[in-house]
């Protein structure tokens, strides 16, 4: 299993899907900005669905995620990403990330 972050901007935040009374599932789609496929699904799971109660859609976030492969009992091998944390960017009202890091002046160095 490899434990990593994604940032990417919430595209969809799926519905709960109950597969088992002990079991249940809800995914995310965020934008990563990636050139090639930027959409990544991520798979959250019993407890851990509340945590997309407290994002909303074109936010910007940091997700924690397992990253881990199966193998299914015809042999084939898939990859499945299961997210336990989700950190959201700070923004002002102009959409722009704010920075602890003030410039006081224009007088730059270069």
């Amino acid at each position: 299993m490899i434990k990593t972050e994604v940032k990417g901007e919430v595209v969809k935040i799926g519905e709960g899907l109950k597969i088992t009374d002990k079991f249940s599932k809800r995914r995310l789609l965020i934008n990563t900005g990636n050139e090639y496929k930027p959409e990544l699904c991520i798979e959250f799971f019993n407890q851990k669905m509340d945590l997309l109660d407290s994002i909303a859609e074109g936010e910007t976030v940091n997700v924690h995620v397992d990253i881990f492969t199966n193998r299914s009992s015809k042999g084939q091998y898939f990859a499945s990403i299961s997210g336990w944390r989700i950190d959201v960017e700070k923004t002002n009202e102009g959409n722009n990330i704010i920075h602890d890091e003030v410039i006081e002046s224009d007088d730059l160095p270069f």
